[in-house]
């Protein structure tokens, strides 16, 4: 017994190392030299609100993992849970790296065992239900027999009202009027969730010399065929964190597509792939038209089809992602700022 648990707790080690491995630790020190000392106090303040955020993004991936997370004495497995948020390894289809139980599909946000039929049939037989059960900003929970959907400003209340707190706090030491207004609005926006408002003040932001960021942006500057090389391989890239999640999917059927078009090719004796930049236009043209109409009409087996045509991993690319397994697939941030979850 005592050797059968040896070797079991030397391969659950040697898993953890596996999987850290594929994420480089790279410093991202801060520099405040140039920065006033109210300014830093703003900073600070930022700060502590995204902490605070952090932590109801762990109570909606994984609850029973925030648990596991604070009683963990393991460096390695805190670690790991840090850079995933979860149990659940995202570029291992959220395979749990600790523990058995698969993860659930509904998170924390639904109750485990809820499947997508269940409610579409509740909000069939309660039609006054639908809004609230399917708000982007509702957390969905069983009374009895009844689904309730609970609005995020109320279940997570405890957190919101010290990070909007710190928010406050941070625009009234900003000394950009327009960065404080988006601060205070951004406050205001999640007691109620209904972020339009401040959403339009981030935009009008003028080259804020700081700024809190809460979805990404990209901007390309380069030739055409340079932006196309880059939307590839952002697609590979996205690829190597697995399909487990919505946008690994989305970047698996774009790939399909153009690959089906022959905007994307593999050469067979090098094994690698070429863009074909004269398809690409018109093959990303019928893509948008395409995904648009099913967006448009909500035609629903028409959605089930196109992800039964494209959605799987194509078995040369699967092994051309396997031949990069040696390379880390992103980097672990190392801040200035200590990890805080609470």
């Amino acid at each position: 017994m005592a050797a059968f648990l040896i070797g079991f707790l030397f391969m659950a080690t040697t898993d953890l190392d596996q999987r850290l491995a594929k994420w480089q630790p790279v410093k991202m020190p801060f520099d405040a030299s140039g920065l006033s000392a109210r300014e830093r106090q703003m900073v600070q303040k930022l700060v502590e609100a995204s902490q605070y955020l952090d932590d109801i993004y762990w109570r909606q991936a994984d609850p029973e993992g925030l648990a596991l997370y604070k009683s963990s004495r393991d460096p390695k497995l805190r670690r790991l849970m840090m850079i995933h948020g979860s149990r659940f390894d995202l570029i291992d289809d959220n395979h749990p790296f600790t523990g058995t139980e698969p993860m659930s599909p509904g998170r924390g946000l639904y109750p485990k065992g809820l499947t997508r039929e269940q409610i579409e049939q509740y909000v069939k037989q309660h039609p006054e239900k639908k809004e609230e059960l399917y708000s982007p900003y509702t957390i969905i929970e069983r009374r009895g027999n009844e689904l309730v959907g609970r609005p995020y400003h109320e279940v997570f209340r405890p957190l919101l009202d010290p990070m909007t707190k710190a928010l406050r706090e941070a625009a009234a030491l900003s000394d950009d009027k327009a960065f404080a207004e988006f601060l205070q609005q951004r406050a205001d926006a999640l007691l109620v969730d209904d972020y339009y408002k401040s959403d339009l003040l981030w935009v009008d932001l003028k080259d804020p010399k700081f700024d809190v960021i809460f979805a990404p942006y990209e901007t390309y500057l380069e030739r055409l065929e340079e932006y196309y090389a880059s939307y590839v391989a952002g697609i590979f890239r996205t690829l190597r964190f697995g399909t487990a999640e919505a946008h690994g999917r989305a970047e698996m059927m774009e790939f399909n597509y153009l690959s089906q078009d022959k905007a994307i090719t593999r050469d067979a004796a090098s094994g690698r792939y070429i863009i074909d930049y004269p398809r690409i236009p018109t093959a990303l043209g019928q893509l948008a038209k395409e995904l648009l109409e099913i967006e448009a009409t909500g035609d629903r087996a028409r959605a089930e089809n196109w992800f039964k045509r494209y959605d799987l991993m194509p078995p040369d690319l699967k092994a051309a992602l396997q031949n990069t397994d040696d390379i880390p697939v992103d980097v672990d941030p190392q801040f200035s700022f200590p990890d805080r979850v609470e």
